[in-house]
């Protein structure tokens, strides 16, 4: 009676422990699983958002290139020319404020930071317009 209890026992133990095992890689592989999906989740949204991003400042820009447009065909009376300026302006800020604006003004800082030796003939080309 001794050995089979023992036996149980050692049984009940042994299941007990697989069971437990089991939990453990079953709570592991979860874990696991909702990391690579909030992983895959942020892969998608990051495109997302910087497409809405672009999508915004280029509507915000192509606004802007209509209002300039308006400026240049129909703002030959003084008053209607103040009046698309003023729509103009409305539009330029919003685009100044844009990712796009911004990065393109970076970019041509640093182009011509980079080119310092050019400087010289800066004043040298805004004349050149006045002699044609």
């Amino acid at each position: 009676m001794a050995i089979n209890r023992s036996l149980r026992q050692q049984t009940l133990v042994l299941m007990l422990g697989s069971l437990a095992l089991m939990l453990l890689v079953a709570l592991i592989i979860t874990l696991t699983l909702a990391g690579s999906v909030n992983s895959y989740q942020n892969l998608l949204e990051r495109p997302l958002a910087s497409a809405s991003l672009i999508n915004r400042a280029n509507l915000e820009f192509k606004s802007q290139v209509q209002e300039w447009k308006n400026v240049l065909l129909r703002g030959t009376d003084s008053a209607d020319r103040s009046k698309y300026w003023s729509q103009f302006e409305a539009r330029a800020t919003p685009c100044r404020k844009s990712p796009r604006w911004t990065s393109t003004v970076r970019n041509r800082q640093r182009h011509v930071s980079s080119h310092r030796n050019t400087r010289p003939w800066v004043p040298h080309l805004s004349q050149q317009p006045a002699r044609i």
